[in-house]
């Protein structure tokens, strides 16, 4: 069993097999870095302009090293985003390094969202502590989290011990602040984002949860990734009265959840710690007591029908080829 280590976090439990693996909706808000500006022409001036009305065209920049064959897959895999999430009147086009989503100002947000990268990896913590050290008398709002020396990763694959923590990554955890941070940032610039899922890496947890800064983890390889997904989907929890994601995992999904939470059972916190990486940020590190065979997950947290939904279809297609990046983002309206 999965249990969530934090006072606001209660919805976990295991029913039929299944897991909650509490978590937290993408951010919301114009992603850093975001501007306005003059995008209304060529492929994006017709799609934006096509039906009347008002319209948003959100240009993404695809960053370097993107091939055209990595922005080419890109664009398939927004149309399949958009259309899973029946946003008909949306048109995706390319060119050059450049990919542009327009679409009825109302669909704005979900637009911006479809460009997230969708790379969902599960890692086991290695160590973890508070992201910061806080002014004398400010709580973080739960205890302090002793950090755990890594002395061994556990069995994610065949290559997690030549994957241990060297003493300069241990120093670079050592020395991370996740101060400073909100949920529109945290987590979508992180090195984890695009690191080697074979290799350990650190990261900060999910802003916004407590009144302190996040914690910081050190993370071992990923033991399991997108790719172990057979389907996700958001449903409304009629217990909780909350939208969750529901993940059912594969054949090797399946195995690999169950030898990971299994060998985590038996180790001591934080050691027993399960993290849910999206897209480089520590959604959530709830801690394994038991084996779980089941094959199926649920990631849930402050989801609204459209985040939860979002966040399916970007599991469902996949991570994106190409990392994208908000270039600008403007309103057109048609006389």
């Amino acid at each position: 069993m999965l249990h969530s280590r934090h006072a606001v976090r209660v919805l976990v439990s295991l029913c039929a097999g299944a897991v909650a693996l509490v978590g937290c909706s993408g951010p919301s808000g114009t992603p850093k870095g975001t501007s306005s500006g003059d995008v209304g022409r060529g492929a994006a001036a017709e799609a934006a302009g096509a039906a009347g009305g008002s319209r948003s065209v959100v240009t993404f920049a695809a960053r370097p090293p993107a091939t055209a064959d990595a922005v080419r897959k890109t664009v398939e895999r927004l149309r399949q985003r958009a259309d899973a999430l029946g946003m008909a009147d949306v048109r995706v086009a390319a060119e050059g390094d450049s990919i542009t989503v327009a679409g009825p100002s109302s669909d704005e947000e979900r637009m911006k969202h479809l460009g997230d990268a969708g790379e969902l990896h599960f890692r086991p913590v290695l160590a973890a502590a508070p992201g910061a050290t806080l002014p004398a008398g400010r709580s973080a709002g739960r205890p302090a989290v002793p950090s755990a020396s890594p002395s061994a990763v556990p069995n994610a694959g065949p290559s997690a011990n030549a994957s241990e923590p060297d003493a300069a990554l241990q120093a670079e955890f050592a020395a991370l602040d996740c101060s400073g941070r909100t949920r529109t940032d945290a987590g979508r610039r992180d090195a984890g984002r695009r690191a080697d899922s074979q290799e350990p890496i650190t990261a900060c947890g999910a802003a916004g949860e407590t009144p302190g800064p996040p914690e910081k983890y050190l993370l071992g390889p990923a033991a399991l990734d997108g790719s172990g997904i057979s389907s996700a989907e958001a449903v409304l929890d009629a217990q909780f009265g909350g939208w969750i994601v529901q993940l059912d995992f594969n054949a090797e999904g399946t195995r690999k959840f169950a030898d990971i939470t299994g060998d985590l059972a038996v180790r001591t916190a934080p050691q027993n710690w399960f993290a849910i990486v999206l897209d480089g940020e520590v959604v959530s590190a709830p801690a394994v007591t038991q084996r779980l065979p089941g094959g199926k997950a649920q990631i849930s947290g402050k989801f609204t029908r459209g985040s939860a939904e979002g966040l399916a279809a970007n599991l469902n297609s996949g991570s994106l080829p190409a990392e994208l990046e908000i270039t600008s983002l403007t309103q057109v309206t048609k006389p």
